[in-house]
């Protein structure tokens, strides 16, 4: 056993390595591909009037956000208040920027609920959120694949896109069928030690998983996904009009759930790098040039780190509440 965990680590950090690269890698051929000076002195520009707007519609989008996942939380009869749901998803954000996977601050988010004691629950709900909004993100990006097929600029793009939707599609219609089988070997399974206490947790989310099967919940938690991306495009405009681009938000609603798209494989660290390139090929296939497209790339990573550095703050708060009560239980 000791000897497979050292194996897992050394795997991981290969992994993270390996990421890393991909992210410098990709940097260095932006930055030898596009003009990065001009686009230094467009940053150099930027009017503050828009970074205030894009300032506020952060905390908005994560209430949103966070009131999507009050919504799956209910039918477990786990109740969060709506401040305390965006205090969680904040820190959640935060911890993402540093934790290896995609998923880190989802991770952390089931984590910060410890005290319910109902993890397979909460981690269900996560899941289901995930999907959900993928789901929604889906929607807008094939509203994109109909309307102007020309953004997906590689040859048999589109086309490409449609298998993947369908693929999806079919993966999912089979899991809901078979939902039920699986979750039941899982809980099933014979056994000991580690492998079989994980069979255990998995079957365990699974049936937790299974409370979603209400369609009328499902769409709700689509409609919120959905006006929490529409929230993140009116951000994603507001740092365009910063920088004075000119684009329009009908553009943006088309282009951005593609880098989304694209930002979630994970072949990269944060997908940096890989959104920033997102940028640069979409955003100049309609106007843009180059060197706008990156510093519009950059300049919205920026903005998003300082505003999910608020939730470090909240993480503090938590620590030292945290604290306080071991104190007290003693």
């Amino acid at each position: 056993m000791p000897e497979a965990a050292t194996g897992d680590k050394v795997s991981a950090r290969l992994t993270q390595v390996l990421k890393w690269g991909f992210s410098i890698g990709l940097l260095l051929l932006l930055f030898s591909w596009v003009d990065w000076r001009s686009g230094l002195q467009l940053l150099r520009q930027v009017r503050a009037e828009y970074l205030l707007l894009n300032f506020i519609l952060f905390p908005v989008a994560l209430a949103v956000a966070a009131r999507r996942w009050l919504v799956l939380l209910r039918p477990h009869g786990i109740s969060l208040s709506l401040l305390e749901g965006v205090k969680i998803y904040w820190i959640g954000i935060y911890l993402s920027n540093f934790l290896p996977s995609n998923i880190g601050g989802d991770i952390s988010r089931v984590g910060l609920m410890s005290r319910f004691n109902k993890t397979a629950q909460i981690a269900a709900s996560v899941v289901v959120e995930r999907f959900l909004g993928l789901l929604a993100l889906l929607l807008f990006a094939s509203v994109a694949a109909v309307i102007r097929p020309s953004l997906f600029v590689w040859h048999g793009g589109v086309y490409a896109y449609w298998a993947g939707v369908g693929l999806l599609v079919v993966a999912v219609l089979m899991c809901v069928n078979f939902s039920q089988e699986i979750s039941g070997r899982f809980i099933g399974a014979e056994g000991a030690g580690l492998y079989h206490s994980v069979q255990k947790k998995i079957g365990k989310l699974l049936i937790s998983v299974e409370r979603y099967r209400d369609w009328r919940l499902c769409l709700q938690v689509v409609g919120w996904s959905g006006l929490y991306y529409l929230v993140g495009f009116v951000a994603h405009f507001s740092v365009a009009k910063a920088l004075g681009l000119d684009i329009d938000f009908h553009s943006i609603v088309l282009i951005a759930p593609l880098i989304l798209l694209i930002s979630m494989i994970p072949v990269s660290v944060n997908a940096i790098g890989l959104a920033e390139g997102a940028f640069v090929v979409f955003y100049s296939h309609v106007g843009l040039e180059k060197h706008e497209a990156l510093a519009f790339a950059l300049l919205l990573r920026f903005l998003q780190l300082l505003c999910s550095g608020v939730g470090g703050i909240l993480l503090l708060s938590v620590k030292r509440e945290l604290s306080v009560k071991g104190q007290e239980k003693r």
